[in-house]
């Protein structure tokens, strides 16, 4: 049996929560997965918290994990991965644009490597149109500047829909210093540097159900580029 920690950010997200949850459950079930739901919370203010205690009560496996201090996706994904006890983990959206049916089969590439991200770019995978223009061109313009100036081949190094090993990411946890989106580059660069090998699957990348998106394309193409200079003045590649 396969341990997997799943963890998922959530700020005002009550509808696409109480979807996602026991969708999650029932690929557990369906796969024989020794799995936990750790839900990472930034103190909502629309009943997202009152949806995930309802089903922590219900379910041994799932977890709520209420954030202190300021709202930070980042530190969200670097406090749930911390909280996570499995030897897997894998970081999904809550926004329902990722497919938990895809768990299976990146648990069986993990057995070759040590990181496993979910592409939007590969070939055979499909994006939704929910994404604006100015996203979807920061996304692949930063796609092309990691391969150039930091040595990745990976077409989506980005990604929030990753699977690792837990080890990975203790060996370099107490490196990393990105916020927002930035942390996800920063984190696959440390991991390559580190030695961990990492393979790529294609997906079917969603459109958000429920809510809003929180992304601000401005601040996050801003933190990318001082990350990006930074990296290359330092010498940091892949």
């Amino acid at each position: 049996m396969q341990e997997l920690s799943v963890v998922i950010p959530t700020f005002n997200e009550r509808d696409n929560i109480q979807t996602l949850v026991p969708a999650v459950l029932a690929v557990f079930a369906d796969h024989d997965i020794d799995g936990e739901i750790v839900v990472v919370d930034d103190n909502s203010n629309d009943g997202t918290i009152a949806v995930v205690r309802a089903l922590e009560r219900e379910h041994s496996a799932v977890h709520l994990l209420l954030r202190e201090g300021p709202a930070s996706l980042s530190r969200a994904w670097l406090e749930g991965f911390e909280a996570a006890s499995k030897a897997n983990i894998v970081c999904i959206d809550a926004d329902l644009c990722h497919d938990p049916k895809l768990f299976p089969l990146m648990l069986e590439r993990l057995n070759s490597c040590d990181v496993v991200i979910g592409s939007r770019y590969l070939a055979d995978a499909t994006s939704g149109e929910g994404k604006s223009i100015a996203a979807k061109l920061a996304s692949k313009l930063g796609q092309y500047a990691n391969r150039i100036f930091l040595g990745m081949s990976e077409t989506d190094s980005s990604h929030s829909f990753r699977m690792f090993r837990k080890s990975v990411f203790d060996a370099i946890k107490g490196q990393m210093r990105s916020e927002g989106n930035v942390f996800l580059i920063e984190f696959l660069l440390r991991a390559k540097r580190n030695g961990a090998g990492v393979s790529e699957v294609p997906i079917v990348y969603g459109e958000r159900t429920y809510g809003e998106t929180k992304l601000r394309v401005g601040k996050e193409s801003l933190r990318y580029l001082r990350f990006l200079f930074k990296s290359v003045l330092m010498g940091q590649r892949a």
